[in-house]
C-alpha cells in the first residue's frame, strides 16, 4: 500500500486589509501625526512585508517614526 503524498499548507501571504500608512510619535507627550507616503514608499513597505519570516502572514503595514514634537523640544512657555 502506497502512502498518499501530503500537501503542504499554502505559504502565508501578504494580504493587506488597508493601505500602508506612516506616522510619527512624540516620545515625550505621545502626540501622533500622520506622514504621507509616496507610491515609492508604499512599494518599499510592501516589498519589506513580502520578506516576512516563514510561517507568518501580513495583513497590515504601519510604519512609525519616533522623536520629539516641536512643543516638547521648545519646553514650557515662560
Amino acid at each position: 500500500m502506497r502512502a498518499r503524498p501530503t500537501r503542504a499548507a499554502p505559504p502565508p501571504s501578504v494580504d493587506l486589509h488597508e493601505e500602508p500608512h506612516s506616522h510619527i510619535v512624540c516620545r515625550a507627550c505621545g502626540r501622533i501625526q500622520r506622514i504621507e507616503l509616496t507610491e515609492l514608499d508604499r512599494h518599499f513597505l510592501e516589498e519589506l512585508a513580502a520578506r516576512r519570516p516563514d510561517g507568518w502572514s501580513v495583513d497590515g503595514i504601519s510604519y512609525s517614526l519616533t522623536g520629539a514634537c516641536q512643543r516638547c523640544r521648545e519646553g514650557p512657555s515662560a
